[in-house]
């Protein structure tokens, strides 16, 4: 099972004890996922499982997706488990196709529900089944950034204010001073996540520690962060409009490959990108 003492690495390593069992049982739900799908009258639509482990007795939480009947045979599905911190709980997401592990912490998990409540309030129907449940659901899918080291660097002349931030909130991390970790953010949907990766190459593993919605990102920061944001975002359009795929990247290609003079490039993407979600809506929970 999983407990607040567990490293970030025997997590992982409890986890990954459960993998060969984790496939089994997934292929065991998918004939069943795939009826509930073609029987459905209302898309998107989403079910979940839940199941336990009888060698970790960890509880593994699985979500299908569908956007319609046709992808009753390539179904979305995403795998997480939870447990309680003394800080609250952490929320660890595990990938399922390369086996790899991101651990979301109780203050991440904070931060999100402060950055994120008008967005959050306003689909409380969701939120009701857990802010976990709700946060992964939405941003299972990450697109990796600079990392934080660089973005202080560059950042010292132009906002030294930000460098400061950024530099003291790395001395306050607990993993600081452990050489086994490096930093780095990626996009997601919702806006940036601050987080660390193990070093340990034997390992896939990443610690997210902190978030940052869109709206709160400065310029310095934007810039970075909507080239990421555009793949997450059309991921996510091209998911959903699979018909319109083709369209959609070449409409996309055609716009950057044009930029017109006086702007620049990350100004056409963060146009393009809310031409395209107003156009192409997302489902809230996907």
């Amino acid at each position: 099972m999983l407990v607040p003492t567990m490293t970030p690495e025997e997590i992982y390593r409890e986890i990954y004890s459960d993998v060969n069992w984790l496939q089994e049982q997934i292929l065991r739900l998918f004939p069943g996922v795939e009826r509930e799908i073609k029987r459905s009258k209302q898309f998107p639509l989403l079910t979940a499982r839940i199941i336990n482990s009888p060698k970790t007795k960890i509880e593994y939480n699985l979500a299908f997706f569908a956007y319609q009947k046709s992808d009753w045979d390539k179904h979305h599905f995403i795998i997480y488990t939870t447990y309680t911190h003394e800080g609250g709980r952490t929320l660890v997401y595990i990938d399922n196709k390369k086996f790899a592990i991101r651990i979301y912490t109780p203050h991440f998990m904070q931060r999100y529900k402060e950055r994120e409540a008008d967005y959050i309030n306003k689909h409380s129907h969701m939120a009701k089944h857990g802010i976990e449940h709700f946060f992964i659901l939405r941003n299972w899918e990450v697109v990796e950034m600079t990392r934080i080291k660089t973005i202080i660097q560059e950042t010292r002349e132009t906002d030294p204010e930000l460098a400061e931030t950024l530099e003291y909130r790395m001395t306050k991390s607990k993993f600081e001073q452990d050489s086994n970790y490096e930093r780095y953010s990626v996009a997601c949907m919702h806006g940036m996540c601050l987080c660390e990766r193990s070093k340990d190459k034997n390992i896939d593993l990443s610690i997210y520690n902190t978030f940052v919605a869109t709206e709160q990102l400065i310029e310095e920061q934007f810039v970075d962060f909507v080239y990421a944001y555009g793949e997450v975002v059309l991921t996510s359009i091209c998911r959903k409009y699979s018909r319109q795929r083709g369209m959609i990247a070449k409409e996309w290609n055609t716009e950057l490959n044009n930029i017109p003079d006086g702007k620049s490039q990350y100004e056409c993407m963060a146009e393009k990108i809310k031409e395209l979600c107003t156009r192409y809506p997302i489902p809230a929970y996907f």
